[in-house]
């Protein structure tokens, strides 16, 4: 080991970190309305939401999981992972916006569902929106305490339980408005930081001179960034997953309704670029790890990034580099303390328990709810599992919600059972394909499971894939030619399956994503097809009121 930082930097560096972040969020405290803690009052500017949505959007696991990929694919496998996750969000904002415009008092996407489909509905999306923030917590927590244990004296347990006070510490004064002002200033040292460090390690790792040299020596596959086997094993996988995350994450519809209207374009846009360029640098990490011959402690791929950080930067930088992570780290955990705060707050409590609630309550419920699920996910996150497998299986089961969750936004059709259905069947065919090659690692082509089984989960597939084009081209053309657009890319991934059989058998993550992903579309449009009734979209905005508003709100109880 090159350095490691004493135990009385390590706490004066957490103490001062926590005091910074206290001292932003105090100054909130005199918004403390149950409207301002859960949406801002609706008034987040352009810069502001660039600076929040993206550092919502920059998690410590998604550094880490990056670093692994280049580390197992080489080149692509880190490129491949920032561009996917910067353009989910440049094609979901179009369905955001229209939200936005239909539920223009809205405060949580589970409160859009209640009203559109009814409770069952409303109980399966926010049943899901939890896990989603509960497991980004425990992601979040996992790579904060594999840092800090490797670069000071702290045990990994110490580790976890101080960056958890601190977190939730500050995310109690006032929920996304404490969120939203730490966000500025985390971003600022998520990028400035990433811009210094990365350029100072393949610097001091030789210079990109002697690093693609590196290159030649790792095979076709690792050196290209159109290498067919990363894509297939883990950057296909990414499109589906990254879209799914942008679609079923709670924080970023909250923000939908935190923003400015006329300011949720170019947010989502610049917040997109902004995501590619950071992860993608500290992404190549791994890739230095790999060409400088850098093993994993104890094989836990976790620990890819801080002991690159330790080889290749001088103390004083490697202080800068933990500060990136922390910062990452928070930033994304406090967006989902005010995620889960805001659902317990509006969808729960209010939704279930007490209509007629007052804000006190209401903000005591959200805070008890915040440290709840902080108790959860450090619970969880003792048990350090390896991050890029947990977010590319629970990827899997989000990826379930894609087309019920697009199809509800921009299809009148769509029904209680539908929706509800779709998600749950497609949770169940992702787990069971998932558990069918289970025999394969992750990404490596496996011998072929013939039968009716494999049939039937390859058609899916297909069809999964045709969904995922369908909804990523319904924001630029009109719905049945996003359907048109769909069933092209379905019949030439069909066709490819044939020329290449077994194909996509042979790559489980992949294979069960779009299973997952196809089974929600046939089920929730083929039920849907069912009813000859349309929604009136009118309703939302009748029964969605903001919580100062005492009217009771009218919706389906299916």
């Amino acid at each position: 080991m090159r350095w490691e930082l004493s135990l009385p930097v390590t706490l004066v560096f957490l103490l001062a970190y926590a005091a910074v972040m206290g001292a932003l969020t105090w100054r909130q405290m005199r918004h403390t309305d149950a409207e301002a803690f859960v949406v801002a009052d609706r008034d987040v500017g352009s810069w502001r939401g660039v600076a929040t949505m993206s550092a919502t959007w920059i998690w410590a696991a998604s550094l880490y999981a990056a670093a692994t990929a280049a580390y197992t694919y080489g080149v692509s496998g880190a490129l491949h992972y920032a561009l996917w996750g910067g353009l989910a969000l440049l094609f979901v904002w179009p369905y955001g916006l229209r939200l936005r415009q239909m539920v223009p008092a809205g405060h949580t996407f589970t409160e859009f569902i209640r009203v559109r489909h009814g409770r069952l509905s409303q109980g399966v999306i926010g049943a899901e929106n939890y896990l989603n923030s509960q497991y980004s917590m425990i992601l979040n927590f996992t790579a904060g305490a594999a840092l800090l244990s490797l670069v000071s004296p702290l045990s990994y347990a110490t580790s976890l339980l101080l960056i958890a006070v601190i977190v939730l510490g500050y995310s109690l004064f006032s929920g996304i408005r404490a969120s939203i002002v730490t966000d500025a200033v985390q971003i600022v040292a998520i990028v400035t930081i990433t811009a210094v460090v990365v350029p100072v390690i393949i610097w001091r790792a030789g210079g990109s001179a002697d690093l693609a040299a590196g290159l030649a020596l790792l095979g076709d596959e690792r050196a290209s960034f159109w290498s067919l086997q990363a894509f297939l094993g883990q950057g296909a996988p990414m499109m589906a997953l990254v879209l799914a995350y942008a679609f079923a994450n709670p924080t970023v519809w909250q923000r939908v309704w935190a923003l400015r209207e006329r300011d949720l374009g170019r947010v989502y846009v610049r917040s997109g670029v902004v995501y590619m360029v950071v992860v993608a640098g500290v992404g190549m990490l791994g890739l230095v790890a790999l060409l400088a011959g850098i093993e994993p402690a104890n094989g836990d791929l976790n620990t890819l990034v801080p002991l690159v950080a330790i080889a290749f930067l001088p103390a004083w930088l490697g202080l800068v580099f933990v500060l990136l992570v922390i910062a990452a780290i928070t930033s994304t955990s406090d967006s989902d303390l005010a995620a889960l705060s805001a659902i317990a707050m509006t969808d729960v409590w209010r939704g279930y328990v007490r209509p007629h609630a007052g804000e006190a309550q209401l903000k005591l419920v959200a805070r008890s709810a915040m440290v709840l699920v902080t108790v959860i996910a450090v619970a969880v996150a003792m048990l350090r599992i390896d991050i890029l497998t947990l977010i590319l299986f629970y990827g899997m089961i989000r990826s379930a919600s894609v087309v019920p969750i697009a199809a509800s936004i921009a299809w009148d059709r769509v029904s209680n059972l539908g929706f509800s259905a779709g998600i749950i069947s497609g949770v169940v065919v992702g787990i069971g394909a998932r558990l069918w090659s289970a025999a394969a690692t992750d990404g490596a082509a496996v011998s072929d499971h013939g039968g009716i089984v494999g049939l039937v989960l390859l058609t899916l597939a297909v069809l999964g894939a045709g969904s995922m084009a369908s909804c990523l081209a319904y924001p630029l053309v009109r719905l049945r030619s996003a359907a048109a657009v769909g069933g092209i890319v379905a019949t030439a991934v069909a066709v490819s399956q044939v020329v290449a059989y077994p194909g996509l058998s042979g790559y489980p993550v992949l294979l069960s994503t779009l299973a997952a992903l196809g089974t929600g579309m046939v089920v929730c449009i083929g039920s849907s097809l069912m009813t000859q009734r349309g929604f009136d979209w009118g309703l939302l905005e009748r029964s969605i009121r903001p919580l100062n508003e005492s009217a009771a709100q009218t919706a389906p109880n299916a």
